[in-house]
């Protein structure tokens, strides 16, 4: 396929582009070992495509088990489809996934879960439940090519020399900055910058008493040092603790009157307008890729500038944060769509996070713009961010106590006394 642009060469990653990159990033992310701050680059360059199965994620799993870098792979990834109640693996092409009422891209290890990526009609929880009970024991099936290929052709990992801490400097920074740390995130009356404030003071305050000491050493390690204590606060007020933080959560319809439609969300210190234009059918967006469909007429662009943070940066282009959230809200909204025959129109919506505390992507699932554009919505729709803290046996690494959670930061003291959803 010669590209269409007036050089007839590739230019900039197209949207889908830079979803297969974040699809690759996130399942072989977390099998790096500990310590390892060398710098890796993996690049996935589609030299061939028959147009119907997905070049993805596997390739770079088998070119990580063939390379010297430390990993812990391999990983397998499946796309799964279900037509007429039977679950099958699918293919992202028109004829693989338009007859499905759900397309669910696994990754796992061989008994562990990387990542799920998920799009669906109304489906039921056992019918999610029931997909990736399929999707794993099939997915185990790709895994035994890849190690025999490194067996028989892989390069002898390197000994890197990984970034470790001694434990008695951990512990040295520990004492230092644990008490602290806790204060912090046990005081509800810190807002997201105050904290992010006290905490770098933090770290000063035991940076100057390792420069007193004259402790090298320490002073090498204290900024992940402290980030692991960090974590460890967290994990530690959220697995046990038994008061949860409330979150109070408004939406507001008719912000913008001139246009289409309009709403402005608030949740806590995240706030995100989204507004509403409607287009003539004409007006759907051609996408020029390899495998899926060749054009799309409900569009959900997400906009995330550096001022919604309170900082300085450009706006340069597209970036794989803004296009993987958009794409997260866009998909939790496609399936309440109406009809094209009941409604033709080309529809965008456009969700500029004015502030942002986390949950912004939620937040663009959960504004009522569409309503107020009088889009005939099948059903009303919400989003929810979900983390998951776990403490694991020091010896085995079995999972002793866990924790789900609808938020990163979890006080002990929750912000309001009710939960309201307008």
């Amino acid at each position: 396929m010669i590209p269409n642009t007036f050089r007839r060469r590739e230019g900039a990653p197209k949207e889908r582009e830079l979803l297969c990159g974040r699809l690759i990033d996130r399942p072989i992310r977390p099998l790096f070992p500990p310590g390892l701050y060398h710098e890796v680059l993996v690049m996935a360059s589609v030299l061939s495509s028959d147009g119907k199965h997905d070049p993805d994620v596997m390739a770079a799993s088998a070119a990580l088990m063939l390379s010297d870098v430390p990993w812990g792979g391999p990983i397998g990834v499946i796309r799964i489809g279900r037509i007429g109640g039977q679950f099958l693996i699918v293919n992202p092409s028109m004829d693989g996934l338009c007859l499905s009422d759900l397309n669910l891209v696994y990754a796992c290890t061989t008994d562990k879960t990387l990542m799920i990526d998920f799009q669906s009609l109304e489906i039921s929880e056992r019918d999610l439940e029931a997909a990736l009970r399929f999707a794993h024991p099939e997915m185990i099936k790709y895994l035994e090519p890849q190690l025999s290929l490194a067996a028989k052709a892989g390069k002898q990992k390197k000994d890197y020399k990984l970034c470790t801490v001694s434990e008695d400097i951990y512990e040295r920074i520990r004492s230092l900055s644990e008490d602290p740390i806790e204060a912090v995130f046990t005081d509800p009356t810190y807002g997201k910058f105050e904290r992010g404030e006290a905490l770098d003071n933090i770290g000063r305050d035991v940076k100057n008493i390792l420069e007193d000491e004259g402790d090298e050493e320490g002073l090498k390690v204290l900024s992940k040092t402290v980030d692991n204590v960090r974590k460890k606060v967290c994990a530690s007020l959220s697995i046990f603790s038994t008061e949860f933080m409330f979150l109070y959560k408004e939406s507001n319809m008719y912000y913008l009157p001139v246009l289409h439609g309009s709403s402005i969300f608030s949740s806590g210190d995240t706030q995100v307008i989204c507004t509403v234009t409607l287009g003539a059918p004409g007006e759907a967006q051609v996408l020029d890729s390899l495998v899926g469909p060749s054009t799309k007429r409900f569009m959900l662009h997400y906009s995330f500038p550096p001022l919604c943070t309170n900082e300085v940066g450009k706006r340069v282009g597209l970036n794989r944060r803004e296009v993987g959230h958009g794409t997260l809200a866009e998909k939790a909204l496609l399936a309440v769509m109406p009809p094209e025959d009941n409604c033709p129109y080309t529809v965008r919506i456009n969700s500029e996070v004015m502030a942002s505390d986390g949950s912004t992507s939620t937040a663009s699932v959960c504004s009522m713009a569409l309503m107020d554009a009088g889009i005939p919505l099948r059903e009303h729709v919400a989003g929810l961010s979900v983390g998951l803290i776990s403490e694991t046996h020091p010896a085995t690494g079995v999972i002793k106590d866990y924790r789900i959670l609808t938020d990163i930061l979890v006080r002990l003291t929750p912000l309001f006394n009710s939960y309201g959803c307008f």
